[in-house]
């Protein structure tokens, strides 16, 4: 059960200066839209609610998962404006933001083990669940939700669950963890969306690896159903110590990004499932990172939703 601790927000203005130097999708009014949400849900939940700075992800954090020459490209353009694919693209203080996204993310990880905390939710640019082990990919560099699963690992969880809702398929973070049957990874994504070619239907129990593709189309309730479905049976009979969610918000009815129409209110419900998955499996431990979300009036709806949620 929970133990009455606040909820642990990880925000700072390192993450707006992530800013690609071409127009993008994926650029700091995405930032300002979080600030305000929370500006908004401090407000609202006082000491129930604390912000914390980021923390800063190491080399040697980073090599747990991804490979040496990946880590050492990257590392090298710190400061620079550079394309890591025709998508992913850094500018001055971009390499600084990621790490300290990755960084976040292994630390919440190792406080919650630790019982320093119970639910942290960091809320970094750019975001991480395509990277794959020595490539950028879909805006992300680093596996923030991966390298978390890794930390909590090591810190001592006997078994971990990534459930990733982003719209977009987490090939990254099931790659980067796929050698680990104790870290769990479930995928909740508009079928063949991006990428193309992962993602489909799977169930692999031995290797706790599942994918759950809905349709270009999906409504909330669809999302809602098949996540509920696979919390009581697959989930609950991985019975993970800590759960670990990438949240992406881009299959909310008003983002460009998919044709999915899922509402802010479907969010928080979807929140909610998880939240309360988590109190009944993982003695409450939850880790939540963000990852899309590209309108940004429905980001700050959806992301003020879930820290009301989980505080």
């Amino acid at each position: 059960m929970l133990s009455g601790r606040p909820l642990r927000a990880v925000h700072h203005p390192l993450f707006g200066r992530h800013e690609p130097w071409r127009p993008h999708v994926e650029d700091s009014s995405r930032y300002r839209a979080v600030a305000r949400a929370v500006s908004a849900a401090e407000a609202a939940l006082g000491d129930q609610l604390t912000v914390a700075a980021p923390h800063v992800a190491t080399r040697d954090d980073l090599l747990r998962l991804h490979t040496a020459g990946y880590v050492d490209h990257v590392l090298a353009l710190m400061g620079e404006q550079a394309a890591l694919d025709h998508e992913t693209l850094l500018s001055e203080d971009s390499v600084e933001a990621a790490l300290a996204g990755a960084g976040s993310c292994i630390e919440a990880a190792e406080a919650i083990m630790a019982a320093e905390v119970d639910r942290v939710v960091v809320l970094p640019r750019p975001p991480g669940h395509h990277a794959e082990a020595d490539r950028a990919m879909g805006f992300c560099v680093f596996g923030n939700a991966a390298l978390a699963a890794e930390a909590a690992l090591r810190a001592g969880a006997g078994r971990v669950l990534v459930v990733d809702f982003d719209v977009h398929h987490g090939n990254g973070t099931e790659a980067l963890l796929a050698h680990l049957p104790a870290a769990g990874t479930v995928s909740f994504h508009s079928e063949r969306l991006f990428p193309q070619d992962t993602g489909d239907e799977a169930s692999d129990s031995a290797r706790a690896i599942w994918n759950r593709p809905l349709g270009a189309r999906a409504d909330g309730e669809t999302l809602l159903r098949t996540v509920a479905r696979f919390l009581e049976r697959e989930g609950a009979a991985f019975d993970p110590e800590l759960l670990i969610v990438a949240a992406g918000f881009d299959g909310h009815a008003d983002d460009a990004m998919s044709e999915w129409q899922v509402s802010t209110e479907e969010y928080a419900v979807l929140l909610t499932l998880l939240r309360d998955f988590a109190e009944r499996h993982c003695a409450g431990r939850m880790l939540v990172t963000l990852e899309g979300g590209y309108d940004p009036m429905a980001l700050e709806e959806c992301v003020l939703a879930m820290l009301k949620v989980l505080a």
